[in-house]
């Protein structure tokens, strides 16, 4: 199981940057069904991203194996 503290590291800043797009999206006159689609949208494809990079794996230390 990987540590809560990675998983909030990786998470915070994947949600800072979709409520800043998103109050940048309504500032610009975004209709709200827009805003609904896109607020889940990337942070699925952010969790997706980070997931494949490996960001969310548990890291063994060598000899543990």
């Amino acid at each position: 199981m990987v540590s809560k503290t990675r998983v909030v590291l990786v998470v915070l800043p994947i949600t800072l940057l979709t409520v800043a797009l998103a109050v940048l999206f309504a500032a610009r006159g975004a209709d709200a069904a827009w805003i609904k689609i896109f607020i889940p949208g990337f942070l699925g494809l952010g969790m997706v991203v980070a997931q494949s990079l490996g960001w969310l794996d548990k890291q063994i230390p060598p000899g543990e194996q």
